[in-house]
């Protein structure tokens, strides 16, 4: 096998292989096409001449940097991150105009300044959760740890940056939404709650979603308590017990134990 034929060999498997991802088109497409001119070379420096004379010479750096661009602008779509969409844009209008550009670019630094900033961001949002959750299981007549707690809150919520440093706006947001596992209704409570923290208002805020459910809960349980009570008496009548444990004495002047084991309820009409 001459040269020629294992760059055609190569250059096939190395396009066989990135057809089998998603995330790799462009670069697929250029092996290719560069199998294609190879065939149509006479020998291999006939082919490094026609390479080297054409857009194959950048072709395989600039399809892989327009493929990993495309990989960012995806996250930047999914997430919400308009910056990053701009960034990716303006980067590939940059290399249709000019190939070379990919080699001076600052474009993955920028990108990864971004998503640094966004995994803060994110951080900072589970963080506040964390410590309203906190305070919920917190004495509220322990002044120091719940001053703790609401330093902490302070603190997450200047780990806000991107998308936005607005918790309101980051609360409507698709992902930050699915990181807090709480009902819509608990959800809003909870947002509203850490803003007036955040002004200052714990003394005077509402309650936490926790103590309106246990009042809540504990106010059903009263409307109904006579009930269960009368519903307990009235069945106390059919109850007969069944089974029982018999623990014999130790000697022959003691008394047998019984012990209920087992109690079974019969229902008479």
């Amino acid at each position: 096998m001459n040269d020629l034929n294992k760059a055609i060999e190569l250059y096939s498997l190395m396009a066989k292989r990135l057809e089998n991802s998603n995330f790799t088109k462009n670069q697929a497409k250029t092996y290719r096409e560069m199998v294609k001119l190879l065939q149509e070379s006479n020998s291999m420096e006939d082919a490094e001449y026609k390479i080297k004379n054409s857009k194959y010479y950048l072709a395989p750096s600039v399809s892989k940097t327009i493929d990993t661009i495309l990989i960012y602008k995806k996250i930047a779509i999914e997430n919400d991150l308009n910056i990053l969409i701009e960034l990716c844009d303006k980067e590939m209008e940059k290399i249709n105009s000019d190939q070379n550009s990919i080699y001076n670019s600052s474009f993955f630094k920028e990108a990864e300044n971004i998503l640094a900033r966004y995994s803060q961001t994110i951080e900072g949002f589970i963080s506040i959760f964390e410590n309203y959750m906190n305070i919920n299981f917190t004495n509220k007549e322990e002044e120091n740890e719940v001053s703790k707690i609401i330093d902490n809150i302070n603190n997450s919520f200047n780990m806000l940056i991107l998308p936005s440093n607005d918790i309101n706006e980051l609360s409507s947001i698709s992902l930050f939404r699915n990181l807090i596992p709480l009902n819509d209704d608990n959800y809003n409570k909870f947002i509203n709650q850490v803003n007036e923290y955040k002004k200052g208002n714990y003394k005077n805020s509402n309650k936490t979603f926790l103590e309106y459910d246990i009042n809540n809960e504990w106010k059903e349980i009263n409307s109904i308590k006579n009930l269960i009570i009368n519903n307990k008496e009235e069945k106390s009548k059919n109850t007969s017990i069944k089974l029982s444990t018999a623990i014999s004495p130790h000697d022959d002047k003691g008394v047998y134990i019984f012990k209920n084991e087992e109690v079974i309820y019969e229902w008479y009409d």
